[in-house]
């Protein structure tokens, strides 16, 4: 059921921080705000912060950070819808239907509810069969009686058993009330010729749970030799999409975060028989490639995932199809191979939990080694080597994290025996290959936005005085000189027409803003360019949706003033994004609504976004008052302070440009005199704007 915005608001207002947190953690008084030792992770000295000024908690420790909502989603392991009705329930806040949503809309959520409730029965129907029949005991006991798995087990995962019928859940449902066109839609039944009957016949069964632990799905296994297919899963349905769900989620999730691990399996026995014996941080693919929607919901609980599969060649293939899938999302990966011959549930079995905990731990090898051998069973085949060689380089390629990839290539020359600057080089191929493809992608969507951007900025200038300077004192983007990106021309690669029409690329930013020297005035140039860069980040957040006179939004201005300068940080570039795209649409975005409606499924963006939120070192009313200090009022220096930082970043980005075109004049010794005049001309054409930008900001510049 889609909750009204309206409520949502009511219940962002009403859901106080300091209460919310209080409910779950001793919180301790300092100041305006209050610590405590963080619910997410251990520690001795409390760095868990909670700010009611804000509405926000931040711990210092582990980064966790965000909202009353983004904490209940976190500390309860609830979606967000969850979380809103969870605190709806708490302030005693009734949720009512949307009255206008449309009546598409209002049938829709209401068939979704009818499918849940629908495999809710089914689910009981079948585990009934199990414990309470006869045939359920004999047939679908003695099966899991055989496999090891306890009763406790048995319902601890709700197992259960079909009739070896051709009507049986299509009688008793009907009985119930429920119709056949939910059970149809659900995958339980299948009509053909006009006639229905059950998908599900003389099977055991494995309800499919969703992270809150309703059933949306069944997996079922035959029982008979002669029957076919072995393995029968339910059909997509609204309410199942196998390709964003992991067989033992729901089971397994407290598991994942307090280990910090997650094991990934194949089959829905391999999870029942490690959880049996104690190793509960595990879920199975269900038998089917690993998707980016599988990654994300592990993301939710942890960061590290460790493959286990059987060891035979099938299932050594699918582990290295979901590496790099994995790693592309930012997880950590490691694999273990088990003795040829087993999978998990029977290595279990016969080992013992025990036994297994220390096997797992102690075979853990991290991916490239694991790649390695799998890709090179002979050793001593060079050809086989320098193959395996370039994938596991095209591997290391798709890791995010550069630090981790300087870190990766570095093992990998060393245990190949090979030079280092040879394995960056071809790693560099694959980045660089990967990049143009995203290239191509963003500009598409880069043409199309700025399209739209356009058509929007035409009808207000219909309606506005573009003449007129703006609250901050400056006149508008447009007039003060920003160019705009035009399809094709110059302004395609980067020509930058505020910046003396000099043209710089991305790549190039930081060795242009950071030059090969000692001189520490020039190397600190890419320190204050980050320094700045994160100052006009965090005003945008802070204060982006509030507008100013003439009805402009900060944000608008902001985005408007550094689209021509690139970021440093691709979160940062994330951000801008996310809020171009929203101003596309005409939203303005408060730092709440970022949090929990754009970037809650996003650790690294929420815990920067808490980060500019929460000052950890803040002056409390009483000191401020008994010490008679006047603390000035950020919100209330916004004309100066924004204007200001954006210039300060136009001024270091400038420096960047003119360190660049020094080093092309300095290597122009064997260019023609006309083109060593050009780079001259843009020289002086940059220093005068440096000048320029250096006058309004009182800084004395030397010629």
């Amino acid at each position: 059921m889609s909750i009204p915005s309206h409520i949502i608001d009511q219940i962002r207002e009403s859901s106080h921080i300091e209460e919310v947190v209080g409910d779950f953690v001793t919180l301790k008084k300092q100041g305006s705000s209050f610590k405590a030792c963080c619910p997410f992770h251990q520690e001795k000295t409390p760095s868990f912060v909670v700010t009611p000024s804000k509405g926000i908690f931040k711990c210092f420790g582990c980064g966790k950070g965000g909202d009353s909502i983004t904490f209940v989603m976190e500390h309860e392991n609830l979606s967000y819808p969850e979380a809103l009705r969870f605190l709806a329930g708490k302030y005693s806040i009734e949720i009512p239907e949307e009255n206008e949503r449309s009546d598409e809309a209002k049938q829709e959520q209401q068939h979704r509810e009818s499918l849940l409730i629908v495999l809710a029965f089914a689910q009981k129907f079948y585990t009934e069969n199990l414990k309470n029949t006869d045939e359920g005991k004999s047939v679908g006991g003695s099966y899991f009686k055989e496999r090891g798995f306890i009763q406790k087990t048995q319902e601890k995962f709700e197992l259960g058993y079909a009739f070896d019928e051709w009507d049986s859940i299509l009688k008793a449902a009907t009985e119930k009330g429920h119709s056949k066109g939910f059970l149809e839609d659900t995958g339980l039944i299948i009509k053909k010729d006009d006639r229905h009957y059950d998908r599900f016949r003389g099977r055991v069964m494995f309800p499919i749970h969703n992270v809150s632990g309703r059933t949306i799905g069944f997996g079922a296994r035959a029982l008979k030799k002669d029957q076919q297919p072995k393995y029968l899963n339910s059909p997509e349905t609204e309410v199942y999409q196998k390709s964003h769900i992991l067989y033992g989620i729901f089971q397994a999730k407290n598991a994942i975060r307090k280990e910090e691990n997650c094991y990934l399996v194949e089959g829905y026995t391999d999870v029942i028989g490690l959880h049996q014996a104690g190793i509960e941080n595990v879920v199975a693919s269900s038998g089917t490639s690993l998707t980016d929607g599988q990654i994300n919901l592990l993301k939710r609980f942890t960061d590290r995932v460790t493959l286990l599969f059987d060891g035979d060649k099938a299932g050594l293939k699918a582990a290295i199809r979901g590496i790099d899938i994995i790693l592309e999302q930012g997880l950590d990966v490691q694999a273990v191979v088990l003795p040829e011959g087993h999978d998990p549930d029977t290595f279990v079995t016969e080992q013992g939990g025990e036994k297994t905990k220390i096997y797992l731990e102690s075979k853990a090898q991290n991916f490239l080694r694991f790649k390695y051998q799998v890709l090179v069973p002979d050793k001593d085949d060079p050809m086989a080597r320098a193959s395996a060689l370039k994938e596991l380089c095209q591997t290391i390629a798709v890791v995010p994290d550069v630090f981790k990839r300087s870190l990766l290539t570095k093992e990998l020359a060393h245990w190949m025996e090979i030079s280092e600057q040879d394995v960056i080089l071809e790693t560099n191929k694959f980045i660089s290959r990967r990049a143009e493809q995203k290239l191509k992608e963003q500009k598409r969507d880069r043409n199309r936005q700025q399209r739209e951007r356009q058509q929007n900025r035409n009808s207000q200038n219909n309606t506005q005085n573009s003449s007129s300077p703006n609250e901050f004192g400056y006149f508008p983007p447009s007039e003060y000189g920003a160019g705009e990106y035009e399809q094709g021309g110059q302004n395609d690669s980067r020509y930058h027409e505020e910046f003396g029409g000099q043209a710089i690329d991305l790549s190039e930013l930081e060795a242009a803003l950071n030059p090969q020297s000692k001189d520490k005035k020039e190397t600190q140039e890419v320190t204050y360019f980050r320094q700045y860069e994160d100052e006009i980040t965090r005003l945008l957040i802070r204060y982006g949706h509030q507008t100013i006179a003439g009805g402009e939004y900060i944000c608008d201005y902001i985005l408007e003033e550094i689209s021509e300068i690139p970021s440093l940080n691709p979160s940062y570039s994330q951000l801008r994004i996310i809020y171009e795209n929203a101003r596309i649409q005409n939203i303005k975005i408060s730092y709440q609504e970022l949090l929990t409606d754009f970037i809650q499924n996003d650790e690294k963006l929420i815990q920067i976004v808490t980060g500019f939120l929460t000052d950890s070192s803040q002056i409390s009313p009483n000191w401020e008052k008994r010490m008679q200090l006047v603390i000035p009022n950020e919100e209330k220096q916004l004309a100066t302070i924004i204007p200001q930082t954006i210039l300060h970043l136009k001024r270091v980005y400038l420096k960047g440009i003119l360190n660049e075109n020094l080093r092309k004049i300095k290597k122009a010794n064997n260019q023609s005199q006309e083109e060593i005049e050009k780079l001259l001309l843009i020289y002086q054409e940059l220093k005068a704007q440096e000048i320029l930008i250096s006058n309004e900001l009182g800084i004395v510049i030397h010629k």
